[in-house]
């Protein structure tokens, strides 16, 4: 196989996907099923003509703020949308199961793969961005799309609950990916963003006894 952006290769790269998201959701192997996704997201990422060694970089002194403002933004942004379909378009929310798992070790055993889950939608964003016009619009309409699938892959988390899983879940991760382009596309950045923010999650829901 030689690597670079063709059909084939598309399809492997898309293929791994589904078989490391499947892994994770399935939780093969308990523990270690939270491998798979990077594993295979990097995979795919290096047989589309990535270069992994660009993926992971130094976190600058200035990015770590800005990391917080993601967090922040993101926050801002799912209770808002939590809020307006509760409130007022009266759309029925389902739980993480995750939720009532937890101990103190789960937002450090979790960290593969959230990680996992940013890989997924880079490789998504590298075959959008191909395929999409070479413009900030593409870019938007790439980001949405990604964001979209990405919510598609909670559903069965989220008891196939459509609206939370598209429209909360894809909302709430658009601003890791504002982060993963803000970033020149550091993985370390868009990752430790999206850990930061389910870990404030995990951490309020084991001290409320939610766990």
């Amino acid at each position: 196989m030689k690597r670079g952006f063709n059909i084939p290769n598309v399809f492997i790269s898309l293929l791994l996907l589904a078989t490391g998201l499947w892994a994770l959701i399935e939780g093969f192997l308990g523990i270690f099923s939270n491998l798979y996704l990077i594993t295979t997201g990097g995979i795919g990422y290096w047989v589309l003509g990535g270069d992994l060694k660009s993926l992971i970089r130094p976190i600058k002194k200035r990015q770590i703020l800005f990391i917080i403002r993601i967090l922040l933004f993101s926050y801002v942004l799912s209770l808002t949308v939590f809020e307006l379909s509760d409130h007022f378009l009266h759309m029925p929310s389902s739980d993480n199961p995750v939720i009532h798992q937890l101990s103190w070790i789960t937002p450090f055993e979790k960290i593969p793969g959230l990680f996992g889950e940013e890989m997924l939608v880079i490789v998504l964003l590298v075959i959008l961005e191909h395929y999409l016009p070479k413009n900030r619009t593409g870019l938007i309409i790439a980001s949405i799309l990604s964001s979209l699938l990405f919510g598609a892959a909670h559903l069965s988390t989220y008891d196939w609950n459509v609206w939370q899983s598209l429209v909360v879940i894809g909302l709430t991760r658009i601003p890791f990916t504002y982060a993963w382009y803000k970033s020149d596309r550091n993985l370390l950045v868009n990752g430790f963003a999206h850990w930061g923010y389910d870990m404030l999650i995990f951490i309020l829901a084991i001290a409320y006894g939610n766990a």
